[in-house]
């Protein structure tokens, strides 16, 4: 495979699919969400990295920074180059592995979407690849709704529930709803509670061949979170 690039099989399918970020309109941030996994790893040593094992790598629990380099192990339907840019959803290595939950509401705060570019393929697999970044922005999610320009016309808010399997679960001032069918297809709402006042701030939407998230700064109204909240089972 080639050194300049990574791109994957469908696990489902065995077929390459072409990259295609559709974010709903308003949504400025379009992210791969489970497709890059980050790594802890000391880039001291740079001549040993041919000699790495990278079965004995740790998640990374702590929000990247900018202008630091990284590890990260990519795989379907990530694709990319390198010396190009890329934007991934980041989750700390607790809810990477236990997934939202209220002992982990802290972890929350460490999630983000970011942006950064492909230094180096170290190891390009079919199934997977692991790639060295340097990281070039971070937006927190705990921060969109201030950091975000505000709108209030959400395409999105009336598709949640078409589905009929609406859930709603609620970590400290994170509610997070989810409608799901047949498994693998699906949309996530992510609401940040901020005082009075709701923010739309990432939205899913997955079927077999995508993974992506979108980030944006949309206020939603209480009582449009109260309808959600009815609905849900």
């Amino acid at each position: 495979m080639s050194k300049q690039s990574v791109e994957f099989y469908c696990p489902v399918c065995r077929q390459k699919e072409s990259v295609a970020f559709h974010p709903p309109q308003g949504f400025i941030l379009s992210a791969y969400e489970y497709a890059v996994s980050w790594y802890n790893y000391n880039f001291t040593h740079e001549a040993d990295l041919e000699e790495i094992n990278f079965e004995n790598l740790l998640l990374l629990n702590e929000t990247p920074e900018c202008a630091r380099k990284y590890m990260v192990r990519s795989e379907f339907p990530f694709s990319g180059e390198i010396d190009q840019n890329y934007c991934v959803f980041f989750t700390p290595a607790m809810i990477r592995m236990n997934g939202w939950d209220e002992q982990w509401v802290e972890e929350i705060d460490k999630v983000a979407f970011v942006d950064f570019k492909i230094e180096s393929i170290l190891l390009n697999e079919y199934d997977h690849a692991w790639i060295t970044v340097t990281v070039e922005q971070v937006y927190l999610l705990n921060n969109l709704h201030t950091s975000l320009p505000a709108r209030t016309d959400c395409s999105v808010l009336s598709k949640l529930g078409e589905y009929g399997e609406l859930r709603f679960e609620k970590y400290g001032k994170w509610l997070v709803f989810s409608d799901t069918m047949q498994g693998n297809l699906g949309m996530l709402a992510i609401i940040r509670k901020y005082e009075n006042d709701y923010y739309l701030v990432a939205y899913e939407i997955s079927d077999f061949h995508s993974d992506y998230i979108y980030g944006g700064n949309f206020q939603v109204s209480e009582h449009i979170i109260k309808d959600w909240i009815t609905q849900a089972k």
